[in-house]
């Protein structure tokens, strides 16, 4: 799995960039070459979700099963949330909406 490339221009998108546009939300993300606009697939808004529900479940599971601290529990968390922040933009599927330029 690579981060994604424009599907008009074949210009790979930055992790940095996808980081920014999908901050706060699932932003559109426009191609800086050629100016298409791209926006996150539903199947990868709702693999996302699914893949933070899962995290968090598991954390909740752990700390109620092996009577963890809490602090523990939540640093667990915390921690497992970064990575799948990182590895965001690799499993990030964008679809070409329009071109602006």
């Amino acid at each position: 799995m690579g981060i994604q490339k424009c599907e008009s221009y074949d210009y790979q998108f930055r992790w940095k960039e996808i980081q920014k546009a999908n901050f706060g939300g699932y932003n559109p993300r426009v191609c800086g070459e050629c100016g298409t606009e791209h926006r996150i697939t539903k199947l990868t808004s709702l693999l996302s979700k699914l893949i933070v529900g899962v995290i968090v479940a598991f954390t909740i599971f752990y700390v109620k099963s092996m009577a963890v601290p809490f602090a523990i529990g939540l640093a667990l968390l915390l921690i497992l949330l970064s990575i799948d922040l990182l590895r965001f933009p690799y499993y990030i599927k964008y679809k070409a909406i329009q071109n602006h330029k």
